[in-house]
């Protein structure tokens, strides 16, 4: 069978100029609270990159119908500038970290005070700011990224002699791209259902994993109290040990409980005085 060989651009050398890649955790993660990387970027990584002169770009920023991953790795390689940071030691910004240091690209290391410095890089420079993103901190914090993340592109620019990864280090020759990747059209959408199918399960796999993490009930739950009986949940607010429910236990009505005190389980009604099933049994 013969192939269509129209050309699907997937990713382009040429250099993006002032953009910077921030690889940084994107989903709530324990033991941060709800929301905690969104505020370090909005709050920290964000203000410093625009006071460098760079437009800063995450991995959610990207919202395209390609294949994701091929989109970041994009994003990855060609910016101008990138920052890593480590803290959680979260595995998607490793790899990405690793892709970049094997183009010896300039690239500044970020981490929290609670994050412990990882072995294969402590070597390299990185900058630490506090996690409880004190205004007065966060002032600071600012002023100084921004004169690292200048300072560490003008040192790339000018090939100043700045280390930006081992591969340098080590006298190793940088990987390359060629100038243009092409797939078939027949291989373009088989990437494209991959990207799909991959936020999906991502989407699914992130929503177990935050009520896992944070909320024990949701709505629609049937749970079991020691006092009031049975009954189910109809609303929801909060997370971990704030979340409160409103619970319907029938001719009791609805009671609105702390689920940290309430001493809720998780009740299903099929297996209460259900007969076992006699072939079961053999």
């Amino acid at each position: 069978m013969s192939m269509n060989t129209e050309s699907v651009q997937v990713t382009e050398l040429s250099v993006e100029e002032k953009l910077c890649f921030v690889a940084m955790p994107i989903s709530d993660t324990t033991p941060y609270s709800e929301g905690h990387f969104g505020r370090v970027y909005e709050n920290i990584i964000k203000p410093s990159c625009e006071a460098a002169g760079f437009i800063p770009i995450r991995a959610d920023d990207v919202q395209k119908t390609n294949f994701i991953m091929l989109d970041i790795i994009k994003y990855v390689v060609n910016s101008s500038m990138m920052i890593a940071d480590l803290s959680g030691k979260n595995p998607n910004v490793m790899y990405e970290l690793g892709i970049r240091q094997a183009f010896n690209l300039p690239v500044t290391l970020v981490k929290d005070e609670s994050t412990n410095r990882i072995f294969d890089i402590q070597t390299m420079r990185d900058f630490v700011y506090n996690e409880s993103l004190r205004v007065d901190l966060v002032a600071k914090a600012i002023d100084s990224l921004s004169k690292i993340i200048k300072a560490t592109y003008e040192s790339h620019i000018n090939k100043s002699g700045d280390i930006n990864s081992l591969i340098a280090l080590l006298g190793i020759e940088s990987a390359s791209l060629p100038q243009k990747v092409d797939v078939t059209n027949e291989t373009g959408l088989i990437l494209n259902s991959l990207g799909d199918l991959g936020r999906r399960f991502s989407y699914i796999e992130d929503n177990l994993i935050q009520r896992k993490q944070k909320n024990k009930f949701g709505v629609g739950d049937q749970v079991s109290h020691i006092k009031h009986g049975s009954g189910t949940i109809i609303y929801s607010n909060g997370t971990g040990d704030k979340q409160e429910v409103s619970v319907n236990f029938g001719a009791l009505g609805v009671k609105k409980l702390l689920v940290k005190f309430a001493n809720l389980e998780l009740f299903n009604p099929e297996s209460v005085d259900s007969p076992a099933d006699e072939d079961s049994l053999f």
